[in-house]
């Protein structure tokens, strides 16, 4: 646009020139040249003015849109503030509900995860009830083969009561290690679901 308005403004210092020349009274190869000049501006004029002034109606156009606009908008709000407010408080709600759904699936989870493990101490509880018997049994056979038994049988009698006590032994040692983490979690559950004081 900045060249345009350049180049009109020097061909219309041409235009005047001209004009002040033929009013001098030129030759006619000048005045050719004069016709010339005056046909490139008139035509540079009406090909560029048109367009300004579609221009500065467009904007115009533009202007009054986005004031319609805004205006549609603030009608709009205050015929439905309603609505809105009714909206606003439902979405509340919402994300109250979603929060207490994940409270209740964490609280959930973790009971799940608690009575697995409760479920798992009582099966090795049984078993290791189960096991004693027979370790005492081995070891019982041990005392008992001390005489008169060759050392390949007191050696098959140790061997059976080792596999027997050292299974017993990783029972135990489950069972202590399940029981310390349920009462870990238990202790720290039982705190996070205490009220804060204030």
């Amino acid at each position: 646009m900045a060249a345009i308005s350049t180049e009109l403004s020097s061909q219309e210092e041409a235009f005047i020139e001209a004009l002040e020349r033929r009013l001098e009274g030129r030759n006619s190869v000048e005045l050719e040249v004069i016709d010339g000049i005056e046909e490139e501006f008139s035509r540079i004029y009406d090909s560029t003015y048109p367009v300004a002034t579609l221009r500065g109606r467009l904007a115009d156009l533009q202007r009054s849109l986005e004031s319609t606009r805004e205006r549609l908008r603030l009608l709009q709000r205050e015929r439905h503030r309603g609505i809105i407010e009714e909206i606003e408080s439902l979405e509340a709600q919402l994300a109250a509900e979603i929060e207490r759904q994940h409270e209740l699936e964490l609280q959930r989870n973790q009971l799940l995860e608690r009575w697995s493990a409760a479920a798992l101490v009582r099966v090795l509880q049984n078993a290791r009830q189960t096991e004693a018997p027979s370790v005492n049994d081995a070891r019982q056979a041990i005392m008992q083969c001390r005489r008169g038994c060759t050392f390949d049988e007191i050696w098959g009698l140790v061997e059976d009561f080792l596999q027997k006590r050292i299974r017993q032994r990783l029972m135990e040692d489950m069972l202590a290690s399940l029981q310390s983490l349920m009462e870990t979690e238990g202790g720290s559950s039982s705190t996070s679901t205490q009220p804060q004081s204030t």
